[in-house]
């Protein structure tokens, strides 16, 4: 049995009163035609609902892209600081290597000049 026999059979024989088979026909016309309306309406109502889902999840998509796009953008400022600072760091290796090695070719440098004086010294004594 279909669910407009089922929700017009009961209206159907609650005018039975009535005896005349247009009045009938009538009636389970209106009766199909009211189901069938609400049918209808609880079907857009579905799509309209879906439909809203639809943009609160896309919306909730977005704002966590978005979300991840400004941690993804900090991490890159974070890595670029990090670049900076390592860069920063090499430098100031090469600064204190080329530092050191000149000053101890400055000490070598005098030390070998001191050798000298004083094998000068000695060859005069």
């Amino acid at each position: 049995m279909n669910i407009f026999a089922q929700v017009v059979e009961p209206v159907v024989r609650a005018t039975s009163i009535f005896d005349d088979p247009v009045l009938h026909l009538a009636i389970q016309g209106l009766m199909i035609s009211i189901v069938g309306f609400l049918g209808v309406f609880f079907l857009y109502l579905t799509n309209v609902l879906r439909a809203r889902n639809d943009q609160l999840v896309m919306k909730a998509l977005s704002d966590k892209l978005d979300d991840n796009t400004k941690k993804t953008e900090k991490v890159q400022e974070n890595v670029q600081k990090i670049e900076t600072a390592t860069n920063s760091m090499k430098d100031a290796l090469i600064i204190s290597t080329a530092q050191a090695s000149l000053a101890e070719g400055k000490v070598q440098g005098r030390a070998e000049q001191k050798a000298e004086t004083e094998a000068k010294n000695q060859e005069i004594k």
